[in-house]
């Protein structure tokens, strides 16, 4: 597993390993890309390549992913494929990122690149050394952080940009580390996290001036082999560590508490946030494994918000979300807020008013709840989702596909 992303729909995009066959020899390596619209439940295999893949999906749900030396485009949500590269030099992809005036940006380990027009034309930039990730500030600042090698020690830099691109300059070096990832949560912050394989470098940093100045923010932290960073809605802060697990800070970074309740694998390789804010973490071997059972897992947080003990993300509504996807054809997953803790039903009506199916009936505490419906033996039509909350009661409509 390397990467998550999202559409707005909410359907998931993971970028896995794979190895064909039941062979696990290096030079047959595959990479696929998979996707779920039952928020995780079941996937399909929708492109496949033998190279890394990295992907991006801009405001109109466009997917694009980067292989080895081009970059494909789907505009049905992976059903069909084209290439547009445009004399593309790049060798293996790394990094993909949209801006929010849709500019596509691309580091590769042939040089780092823009699109302007949906990738079908590309410029070179010129940005030293290859492009891991890249981060959007408001006010027209991008971040790209870039690895400038190896040997004999490897040492990172972040560069910012306020010209879409055109001129860099270099706002931060850590030395003896490798990898990026960043994000900036709605204060404008910036949240920088490398992986240092010595303590004294690596971790999370953050800037609060727009780059200017950066602060190391690992108390809490087992160590600092940081290699995936990602900000919820609430700008709750989540991080992965290698064989560590998962740890989460509500203070900017200040302080990580570790969020591992019922991660069974600690190996994180990939962490992305759904547009519902499940927490999603993809977990397995990040080298090359010795056996099947290596090739790795995911796994889905079981509420919509991250943990806090002193109940600050306890709803003040009694409220039933929209099912996802709907229309639906297979499974569909409805969530709710109730705001103190009582008896909770979620059943199924069909249009007649008939019940079809219990969901739950049972004692829940306050806070935000998911629960899946995957009906069986039903004809496809209209049918209603019913919660009720000791004498609370909220329905919604829900269209399953013949």
């Amino acid at each position: 597993m390397e990467s998550f992303s999202f559409n707005s729909t909410g359907d998931i995009f993971a970028c896995t390993w794979w190895y064909p066959a039941d062979t696990l020899v290096v030079d047959r390596a595959r990479y696929r890309l998979e996707r779920s619209t039952d928020n995780g439940i079941t996937w399909t295999s929708i492109l496949e390549s033998w190279g890394s893949l990295c992907t991006a999906i801009n405001k109109d749900d466009h997917i694009f992913v980067g292989t080895f030396g081009k970059v494909q485009r789907s505009t049905d949500n992976g059903k069909t494929w084209e290439t547009v590269n445009d004399k593309l030099e790049a060798g293996f992809i790394h990094a993909l990122a949209i801006s929010p005036e849709g500019f596509i940006y691309l580091g590769a380990n042939g040089g780092n690149y823009r699109s302007t027009d949906g990738g079908y034309h590309w410029t070179k930039l010129d940005l030293k050394f290859q492009a891991m990730d890249f981060v959007f500030r408001e006010g027209g600042q991008i971040f790209a952080g870039v690895n400038s090698g190896y040997f004999p020690e490897p040492a990172h830099h972040l560069y910012r940009s306020s010209d879409n691109g055109e001129t860099w300059e270099r706002v931060l070096t850590t030395e003896k580390t490798y990898g990026w990832s960043m994000a900036v949560n709605k204060k404008g912050y910036i949240f920088a996290a490398t992986n240092g394989y010595e303590g004294s470098c690596g971790g999370v940093y953050r800037s609060r001036d727009n780059g200017d100045t950066w602060i190391r923010m690992n108390n809490g932290l087992p160590n600092s082999n940081v290699d995936h960073l990602v900000i919820n809605s609430q700008d709750h802060i989540f991080v992965g560590i290698y064989g560590s697990g998962v740890y989460h800070s509500t203070d900017d970074g200040e302080n990580w508490t570790a969020v591992n309740n019922g991660l069974s694998d600690l190996r994180v390789t990939a962490l992305g946030i759904s547009p519902h804010d499940h927490v999603f973490v993809g977990s397995g071997t990040n080298s090359t494994p010795t056996n099947s059972s290596e090739i790795g897992h995911v796994f889905r947080s079981t509420t919509t918000t991250s943990v806090n003990d002193d109940g600050s993300d306890i709803p003040n509504n009694f409220i039933l979300g929209q099912n996802y996807p709907n229309p639906f054809n297979s499974t569909t997953a409805v969530q709710f807020s109730i705001p103190h803790t009582g008896h909770v039903s979620v059943r199924i009506y069909n249009i007649l008013g008939q019940e079809v199916s219990t969901l739950f009936s049972g004692r829940l505490s306050s806070g935000n709840h998911e629960i899946h419906w995957n009906p069986h033996n039903l004809a496809g039509g209209v049918y209603f989702c019913h919660l009720q909350l000791d004498n609370l009661n909220s329905s919604i409509k829900m269209t399953l596909l013949p």
